[in-house]
């Protein structure tokens, strides 16, 4: 049904009239896309590879409509049942979590890899949809008056909003002279790390960058090294009510090459220069 849509909606000679717009936002159609696309793991949307690819195609081929592009982008909250997410704040989610996935396996065979077509076909997808929204007369974007609302809103609703996107990125752990700064400097292989364990730590951390907890009372923040994802840090803030609320906590990560046999080797570093353990 949906490869029908597709065909359909591509025809040179359909263009769509406005009133389709309305037609769109009062059917099940978008719904469905944007259950497909609130999924928070690639692992769980590989499952389903066909499906999610027709649902990415469809998409790119309405942003191909200058009318239908409203569609994709936050709906007026009348139409039933009400919007959670639009499909271009879904897809830009996913294409985080998709550019995670292939960066994590620069040093793996990407070839062995049955989901990264589909990692490769949202961030295309995004990158389609966005030009088309950028491109398009009808949109216009302001962010005036956003920080000033965000900044009058309760502690814990700023803390998340403000801070959600810093949960997890890519930094260099290296100094001036190549060297590592870290724990497991030492233990840090040279050679070429082993397939099995680059495809897991790009699972996991593509899944992990959105599911850390962001609570101004309990919240991760993980740091990966941009030229070794097996070698990272982690602070953790300290849960409320707890002997350990509202302090900082860093952990030097290293996943060796015995992963995902074996744990994580993993050290706190935030001890007081040796005072606390």
């Amino acid at each position: 049904m949906i490869e029908i849509l597709c065909n359909f909606v591509s025809s040179k000679h359909w263009h769509p009239p406005k009133k389709v717009v309305h037609e769109l936002c009062c059917s099940a159609l978008l719904p469905l896309i944007e259950a497909a696309f609130r999924s928070a793991s690639l692992l769980e949307m590989a499952k389903e590879a066909t499906l999610n690819q027709q649902y990415l195609k469809l998409t790119r081929v309405m942003a191909t409509h200058k009318t239908l592009i409203p569609t994709l982008l936050e709906l007026d909250p009348h139409y039933q049942p009400p919007q959670k997410d639009s499909v271009y704040n879904l897809l830009k989610n996913l294409k985080d979590l998709a550019s995670i996935f292939l960066n994590c396996l620069n040093t793996a065979d990407k070839d062995s890899l049955a989901n990264q077509k589909l990692a490769e076909d949202i961030i295309e997808t995004f990158k389609f949809l966005d030009n088309a929204i950028q491109t398009s007369a009808d949109f216009e974007q302001t962010d005036e008056g956003e920080i000033l609302d965000i900044l009058s809103q309760p502690l814990e609703v700023k803390y998340r909003t403000l801070l959600k996107d810093l949960r997890f990125d890519y930094t260099t752990m290296k100094d001036t002279n190549g060297k590592f700064k870290h724990h497991y400097a030492s233990s840090i292989s040279t050679g070429t790390p082993p397939q099995n364990k680059m495809i897991r730590l790009a699972q996991e951390l593509a899944d992990m960058s959105t599911a850390l907890p962001i609570e101004h009372t309990n919240s991760i923040f993980v740091r990966v090294d941009d030229t070794r994802v097996d070698v990272m840090q982690a602070l953790i803030m300290g849960a409320s009510g707890t002997p350990y609320g509202h302090g900082a906590f860093l952990y030097d990560i290293y996943f060796d090459d015995s992963y995902p046999n074996g744990p994580p080797k993993v050290n706190l570093t935030t001890t007081g220069q040796g005072k606390v353990r």
